[in-house]
């Protein structure tokens, strides 16, 4: 006989629902059944089976972990065969399983709109009934004296917590009904007939009670909803009765006001299952009950008095707290509209006068939903994350880890982490991610992930699929006449808001920080420190309710041991509080950590202290922050608030600018040229942000051509570093300066330590074509090679080439921004870089054999799928059929294959049969930005698009042989439509002056003839003109200035370079090779 005795099966199931640091430390867990028992020298087989496809098959995480439990090998070894053995008598014992317990109860209020599986659940609710109407109804003493209607209030709070129920058992429950389905267990001529079928089954005791004995994780995670929100909610209406009278007093609510609504929603829940809550009082207040102490929220308020009694334009806004120790009351702010203009202006004025005090205290987190147009006021409504104190590196990163891209550095040091400014986050490939700031938050963005959803509710195919969900808007965007205002209009009031609060913190900080004055009243109190997003946990959480994740505990872990990932390569510091984060999700909390603003200790919910987890106090960096503010510091963040505003102006075209006629030059325009890029050449020194040897810049880039972000420049050629760098190579060539050279090969240097990492970690890494992705890396070393002669550089784009070719495969689309035809450039100007294309003839073969592959439409016009979205194969040179011809003209040139000079040549019918004669151009097929089809085609005269690119390919083929008479007619007609169309709104590369230019030049150069060349010298000329009198005008929203290549300075600097040296500055919208080799 076992000394394991069991006494029912009841009690091995609850044992399989133990998590493993349960199960390891049980005193059941000590004593093994004789059959599940193992012999030391096998427990590395059932720990490598255990750990196998997990991140414990790594050593360092291991270890690790061990240290964590205070466990070794073999007791975790014993742990894990004790849970197989009580799954194998589980198994074996299922058909004798006597009654658990679960009886009916009487019928509850339960309201079937919620979900139809809440009337299978019903039962488990009795408790919680129970104890909330007791707290509600009886006796004078309770909660019942402040209520207006009890059993209103009862059946509200059981439809929120049968909500939770419904999504924890949910998927469970959904693979139960089809089961029942297949196996023809349901009743019914109807699916709607056969799900009430398998619903009325599933309400008898019995076989509920089957249900979750199959589930006994799933069974303990009911319970523990059921119990913890019972003992919140009564708390909390225990609170409301022993309160009232100081609630009546601060929040001036009416002697005779009751509570007429409950809602229990309104945040994740922390702390065994409390929430934020808000009550509706019959006066028409709102109250907001708040499970944390709101010592900080009161310091606030006395700052924001301090800041009101300084300005007068505007007034800041705060809700009225009453704290209450652990927990505290606050006062609920309602959405009202601006009733004027003056006010709309107000609230935005005091809205950066908002950000620059937020700014100043170190607070992130405040997103859409943290705050809420009220009139002319935004209004703050949770404060934990102000004084939100550094995370710190692991403790034992590297002098190299810790040397961050400074870009990022820069970012989380500036306004942008406050939270305010609008930035897409989570974008991926397949989504456009989704702006949640407090400045956006706009209503019908789709999540930016696909979220698990009932399909068929109410049948028996009910099914849980993922799908893109839209989102409603928050109410943190001002109103007026009932139209929801952008922040966009009003940028100029959010800069003197900001400029005007940041001014009075400078000229008082000496008042804030002396001792015991306003910031060190707030050095005892808590604050919240969040260690990970929560959409991190959130993610664990539902991979956690899989069905074959609820049937044990080990299995239900093993979605929170995620957490370990970043242990995987260093003994992560992180590693102290995964214990602490697991013990919350089991709990179907989101975890949640504080530390004292004055202090360095975390702290877990239950009280845990993990010392000196911090680097650094909340409250020596706001201090640091507060005394390093200056002119110069408030004129970035400026400029960091006008660019990311920028970003709310979307759309394929932009503004266009006054006609800026030409100057008589008093100086040679190779002088006057040389001047404009010197300047270029200090602005991007100046604008660089510099960690060690890293440097990076933050601008404006152009995502899938249809909306702006702004932030630190990443891998691409397109708007990213590999552009800027490039640029500075030859500005540097062209004209020596140590300083440029410098920054140059920073440049480089940085972004070739960037590939080598990614190409460790490919699941980051993204290819792209030429001018997205990472392929744009190719191109930058092939340039700088040659006119450095940098035979290191050399061998590590040889390298870099070896290791992405494999990847080309994986190309979507065929185009030249992010396709198979610009990686084929790219291979080309490596082959020349060195003197030989044999060095990358496979690759080169590779690349155009898979772009002929991916032909489509018929043999004589055959078209090619870019990357843009569109409705027809498209026409231009960055996405259509213009630039991927003129890569197959490339190829045949390298390779000296005639095949493909006669596809590349067909490969043009396609477009030239779309050319308009009176437009003299060609239609652009790119959908609106909403996805829908233009009521007429546009035109565009842009090198990406439309005629400039389109000639510039013509002017290719027709330089390569001049037997193509329909070209000339069709380069005639593109120079036409550039000259009259295609000047004056910026002087960016892709879609602005400097870009057409390149047609004009290269026309020029072929025509070879003094018409040709005064056209091109006058236009040139009048660009150079409009450049000194109106300054750089990037090609972004409203000419916001951005450091990039294609639209930014980089590329304004090239181009002119390009204009002033054009035998040895190469084209880079043609991606034309080195003029230089490196050997």
């Amino acid at each position: 006989m076992s000394t394991f005795a069991i006494a029912s099966l009841e009690e091995i199931q609850e044992l399989r629902g133990l998590s493993l640091s349960e199960l390891l430390w049980s005193n059941r867990a000590t004593s093994l059944d004789a059959d599940v028992r193992i012999e030391q020298e096998g427990e590395q087989d059932v720990l490598a089976n255990w750990a196998k496809n997990t991140t414990f098959a790594e050593p360092l995480v291991m270890e690790q972990f061990l240290e964590v439990l205070g466990a070794d090998r073999v007791q975790l070894a014993h742990a894990l065969t004790q849970a197989a053995g009580l799954r194998r008598r589980a198994l074996r014992d299922i058909s004798a399983t006597p009654d658990s317990g679960v009886e009916r109860v009487e019928t509850l209020v339960v309201d079937r709109e919620v979900h139809p599986f809440l009337l299978i659940l019903q039962p488990l609710l009795a408790d919680y009934a129970t104890a909330v109407s007791d707290a509600l109804t009886v006796g004078t003493s309770g909660a019942s004296t402040v209520v207006n209607d009890a059993n209103v209030l009862v059946s509200s709070l059981i439809r929120s917590v049968g909500q939770k129920l419904v999504w924890i058992a949910g998927k469970a429950l959904v693979l139960d009904l089809n089961c029942a389905r297949v196996e023809g267990r349901l009743a019914g001529d109807t699916s709607a007939g056969r799900f009430e079928s398998y619903v009325e089954q599933m309400r008898k005791p019995e076989n509920l009670r089957i249900f979750l004995s199959e589930y006994p994780v799933l069974a303990r995670k009911l319970r523990a909803v059921v119990r913890n929100s019972a003992e919140r909610t009564v708390e909390m209406l225990n609170r409301l009765h022993d309160d009232w009278s100081e609630i009546q007093q601060t929040f001036a609510v009416a002697r005779d006001a009751k509570v007429l609504q409950i809602r229990t929603d309104l945040g994740d829940s922390h702390r065994h299952g409390a929430t934020v809550t808000s009550m509706e009082l019959s006066d028409g207040r709102l109250l907001v009950y708040k499970p944390r102490r709101l010592d900080i929220d009161r310091a606030f308020t006395e700052v924001v008095s301090f800041v009101n009694s300084r300005i007068h334009r505007f007034q800041l806004k705060v809700p009225a707290v009453l704290p209450k120790g652990a927990y505290g009351w606050a006062e609920g702010i309602r959405h009202s509209a601006c009733r004027d203009s003056n006010e709309l202006r107000s609230f935005y004025v005091a809205q950066g006068g908002l950000l620059a005090l937020l700014y100043a205290l170190e607070a992130t987190d405040f997103h859409s939903e943290n705050l809420v147009a009220c009139g002319k006021y935004p209004v703050p409504l949770d404060l934990e994350a102000l004084f939100h104190p550094r995370l710190p590196f692991d403790d034992d990163a590297s002098e190299e880890e810790k040397v961050i891209d400074p870009g990022y550095d820069v970012m989380e040091n500036s306004v942008f982490r406050v939270g305010f400014l609008p930035q897409r986050i989570w974008a991926t490939d397949a989504s456009k991610g989704i702006d949640l700031s407090g400045f956006g938050g706009a209503a019908g963005q789709l999540s930016p992930h696909k979220v698990p959803v009932f399909e068929d509710e109410g049948l028996d195919t009910m099914r849980i699929v993922h799908k893109q969900l839209a989102m409603s808007g928050g109410a943190n965007r001002p109103t007026i006449d009932g139209e929801t205002v952008d922040v966009g209009d009003y940028n100029e009031e959010v800069s003197s808001g900001f400029a005007e609060v940041y001014r009075l913190i400078m000229s008082e900080r000496n008042f804030l920080l002396e001792e015991n004055g306003l910031l060190d009243k707030f050095s005892p109190h808590e604050v919240r420190v969040v260690l990970r997003a929560t959409r991190i946990y959130g993610l664990m959480l539902n991979a956690s309710l899989h069905p074959d994740a609820l049937q044990e505990g080990v299995n239900h872990e093993r979605a929170f041991h995620l957490l370990w990932k970043r242990c995987v390569e260093k003994k992560s510091r992180y590693r102290r509080v995964i214990l602490s984060e697991i013990q919350d999700l089991w709990e179907n909390d989101i975890p949640i950590f504080t530390s004292t603003i004055g202090g360095t200790s975390l702290f877990d919910c239950r009280g845990k202290e993990f010392p000196h987890f911090l680097t650094q106090s909340a409250l020596q960096r706001v201090r640091e922050r507060v005394l390093g503010l200056s002119e110069s510091d408030l004129q970035r963040q400026l400029s960091y608030i006008n660019g990311s505003l920028a970003c709310l102006r979307i759309g394929h075209h932009l503004e266009s600018r006054p006609q800026i006629e030409p100057a008589d030059a008093e100086i040679t325009l190779v002088e006057r040229i040389t001047r404009l890029t010197d300047k270029l050449d200090k602005r991007l020194i100046e604008t660089s942000v510099s960690i060690g040897p890293n440097s990076n810049w933050l601008g404006l880039q152009l995502v899938d051509e249809s909306y702006w972000v702004f932030r630190p420049l990443g891998l691409d050629l397109y708007s990213g570093l590999p552009g800027v760098a490039l640029y500075l190579a030859y500005s540097d060539h062209l004209n020596p300066r140590h300083q440029v050279r410098d920054l140059a090969e920073r440049v480089v240097e940085m972004v070739v330590s960037h590939v080598d990492r990614l190409l460790d970690n490919p699941s980051e890494l993204s290819v792209g074509g030429v001018f997205s992705g990472v392929g744009g890396v190719i191109y930058l070393l092939s340039q700088v090679c040659g006119i450095w002669h940098n035979a290191d550089l050399y061998t590590k784009m040889s390298y870099f080439i070896r290791r992405l070719q494999p990847r080309v495969g994986q190309f979507e689309h065929s185009d030249i921004i992010g396709g198979t035809a610009g990686w084929l450039l790219c291979l080309i100007a490596a082959a020349t870089c060195s003197g030989s294309t044999n060095h990358f003839l496979e690759e080169i073969e590779a690349t155009t054999d898979q772009l002929v592959n991916a032909k489509e439409g018929s043999d004589v016009e055959p078209t090619w799928r870019g990357g843009a979205e569109a409705y027809a194969p498209l026409t231009g040179f960055s996405h259509g059929a213009a630039g991927i011809a003129y890569a197959l003209l490339k190829a045949s040139l390298a390779l000296g294959r005639e095949d493909l000079l006669e596809l590349a040549v067909r490969s043009l019918s396609y477009e030239s049969k779309l050319m308009s004669e009176s437009e003299e151009n060609w239609p652009d097929f790119r959908t609106d930005i909403d996805g829908t089809i233009p009521a007429t085609p546009n035109y565009q005269n842009d090198w990406c698009h439309g005629a400039p690119g389109i000639g510039l390919s013509r002017l290719a083929f027709l330089q390569s042989s001049k037997a193509h008479s329909e070209l000339e007619r069709e380069l005639r007609h593109a120079m036409n439509s550039t000259i009259r169309r295609g000047f004056g709104r910026n002087h960016s590369l892709c879609h602005g002056d400097l870009g057409n230019l390149e047609l004009l030049l290269g026309y020029s150069n072929y025509e070879n003839s003094e018409l040709a060349n005064f056209v091109y010298r006058s236009k040139l000329t009048e660009v150079v003109a409009s450049v000194e009198r109106s300054g750089f005008l990037c090609g972004t929203p409203e000419h916001i200035e951005s450091p990039g290549l294609m639209t930014g300075l980089a590329g304004i600097g090239y181009g002119l370079l390009r204009m002033l040296r054009p035998a040895e500055v190469p084209s880079v919208l043609l991606l034309e090779p080195p003029t230089k080799q490196c050997f």
